[in-house]
């Protein structure tokens, strides 16, 4: 699945001949193998989506949150914010990758009225994480456990 930005939108059949076709739709995220759930910021000046560059070999899947400075350029590429964790998390883990099933994720925004942090859940062992990651820190993420749930317990309640 491709984000795709057209430029210069027509709604008129007849107003498409009229107009030149090069470049008319562009590919944000070109060379990955997925990207869904666009969101700007409030301001605008960011596109944050959720992402994977390589072909899903399992129906859970591990994905990558990215993002791109607005309005594109041709030299625009995404920025990775989180990327794939490798190795299977500790329980304890503060930060255990982002999952969906089939191809789908859980809705993810920006938090309130900020531009640079962003939420998005996870599941873990049948637990649905909350996380807040910061844009503009690469890598860091913080896991809003509001239960104070531990390892012993995290499947309670």
């Amino acid at each position: 699945m491709a984000l795709m930005y057209v430029s210069d939108p027509q709604f008129k059949k007849e107003d498409l001949s009229s107009k030149p076709t090069d470049n008319y739709i562009t590919i944000l995220n070109q060379g990955e193998y997925v990207g869904m759930q666009p969101r700007f910021s409030k301001d605008f000046s960011r596109l944050c989506y959720v992402s994977s560059d390589s072909k899903f070999l399992s129906h859970s899947s591990n994905y990558q949150l990215k993002y791109l400075n607005w309005p594109v350029t041709q030299e625009s590429k995404p920025v990775t914010v989180l990327d794939y964790v490798n190795e299977y998390p500790e329980d304890t883990a503060t930060y255990s990758g982002l999952y969906g099933y089939n191809m789908t994720y859980t809705p993810c925004k920006f938090l309130g009225d900020s531009n640079r942090f962003y939420l998005i859940m996870s599941e873990f062992k049948s637990q649905n994480r909350l996380y807040i990651a910061d844009l503009e820190n690469p890598g860091s993420v913080r896991w809003i456990n509001f239960l104070d749930k531990s390892a012993e317990d995290q499947r309670v309640g």
